[in-house]
Parts: C-alpha cells; sequence; structure tokens
C-alpha cells in the first residue's frame, strides 16, 4: 500500500487573524511591510507546515499501528515550527508576493546578502503581470523573498524588505 500524507496549510481571511497566529511562534515570521505602497489589499495569508523527512517517517509509523489497515488516517497536529509565510497584496493587475521559508542553515545553499533577479524583459512585453521580479536574502533559518511585477529597483525592494520580519518572542 502506497503511503500519502497531506498537510492543509492555514488559510486566513484578514492580515489580523493571520498576525494573531504567526505571533505565537518563536523566531522570525513574515509580517506586511510598513511601507507597501498605497492601495494593495490582501488576497492570500497562508501558513504552511515544516515538511521533514523525520515527520513523514513519523506519522507513517503512527498512521500503520493506529490505522490498523484503514485507507484513510487523520490526525490534527500542533505545530510549533512554520515551513513557509505567504502574503500576497494586490492592486489591480499589479501584485506582491511575500514568502518565508524556514531551512536548514547548515544543508541550505550558502547566500551572502540580496540576491535580486529583475523581470525577464520578454515578459514584460508579451505579459507584464507574470513578469516579476525577485528578491531573496536569509537570516538564520529563514529565506525570505518578495517577488513582483511592479516596476520597482532592487534598492527599492531591500527598503521594502527592511519592514517584512517580525521577530517574535
Amino acid at each position: 500500500m502506497e503511503f500519502l500524507y497531506i498537510i492543509n496549510p492555514l488559510n486566513f481571511k484578514t492580515y489580523e487573524e493571520y498576525i494573531k497566529k504567526a505571533a505565537t511562534y518563536q523566531g522570525a515570521v513574515l509580517q506586511k511591510p510598513s511601507n507597501l505602497p498605497k492601495g494593495y489589499t490582501l488576497v492570500k495569508a497562508e501558513i504552511e507546515y515544516l515538511k521533514s523527512k523525520e515527520f513523514e517517517a513519523e506519522v507513517k509509523k503512527e498512521a500503520a499501528i493506529k490505522g490498523q489497515g484503514k485507507l484513510l488516517y487523520a490526525k490534527k497536529y500542533d505545530w510549533k515550527v512554520p515551513g513557509k509565510f505567504t502574503l500576497e497584496y494586490v492592486n489591480g493587475k499589479n501584485k506582491f508576493l511575500l514568502n518565508m521559508y524556514t531551512i536548514d542553515p547548515e544543508t541550505a545553499k550558502k547566500q551572502t546578502g540580496y540576491v535580486y533577479e529583475p523581470a525577464n524583459e520578454k515578459v514584460k512585453k508579451e505579459s507584464p503581470e507574470w513578469a516579476l521580479s525577485y528578491l531573496s536574502w536569509r537570516v538564520k533559518d529563514k529565506e525570505i523573498t518578495i517577488q513582483t511585477n511592479v516596476n520597482m529597483s532592487k534598492e527599492e525592494l531591500i527598503k521594502l524588505s527592511k519592514t517584512m520580519v517580525l521577530e517574535t518572542k
């Protein structure tokens, strides 16, 4: 019998609901940048949980014991470590997609400073709403990214990045 596990992310309708839950985790969490351009509305706020080989092995073992041959075994988990935070803001066709991932700093590819990739010029001409500039950086065990189709320089995105991370407990 094949083993498959599904972890549904937590989805939030409002930023207030999201930040209330996000603030319960230790360490850095993703927050709305205080200098986000005016007129943007939150359309997605999500917290996904950390997926690991250890967790998969634990769930597989538990399902075999407690599931006793059932085709479906379900259990609610109270996660302590988030795997990914996502906030998406839109204003018409313009958008900002903000992500923060929990990474293993020992095994992750080394990155120092900010990495910037401007939007592809060909895509900009053909489908401007899909031409995304990308900025990423790391803080301890977190990788943080901004993707946007708004025409902003690397320096402008770095200014935005400075207000995206909230340190908790």
